[in-house]
């Protein structure tokens, strides 16, 4: 899915929540594919992921499942705060730029985690 595709979904579902487009009494369009054109170019950028995603970081000879609790811009690099349930509570978050680590380190399904592993 493009980055496109993302935000005409994402403008669809907030709409549609928070306007009460499914609403009888409310008659309108909304052409989702130029507000999103829109926003596009004129620097709107959207993240790999969001918050409430799990993912798939990889170490030398293993994977583990995080959840994104936090995203963060910095102007340059998207950065996920992670936590990762198996480990105590007090050593169990994370900070990791995902920005370049994509399908390096990290992964957004555990099919693809998996056999970078076995690659590895």
């Amino acid at each position: 899915m493009t980055d496109r595709d993302k935000l005409i979904a994402l403008l669809g579902n907030c709409i549609e929540e928070n306007v009460g487009v499914n609403d009888p009494d409310v008659s309108f369009e909304v052409d989702y594919e130029n507000i999103a054109d829109y926003l596009l170019a004129n620097g709107v950028i959207v993240p790999p992921c969001k918050v409430g995603d799990i993912i798939y970081v990889l170490f030398s000879t293993f994977y583990a499942e995080y959840k994104i609790i936090k995203l963060i811009y910095d102007g340059a690099f998207f950065w996920a705060k992670l936590v990762n349930q198996e480990y105590e509570p007090q050593s169990r978050e994370i900070l990791r730029c995902i920005s370049f680590d994509i399908n390096k380190t990290i992964f957004l399904n555990e099919n693809e985690a998996s056999q970078k592993v076995k690659g590895a």
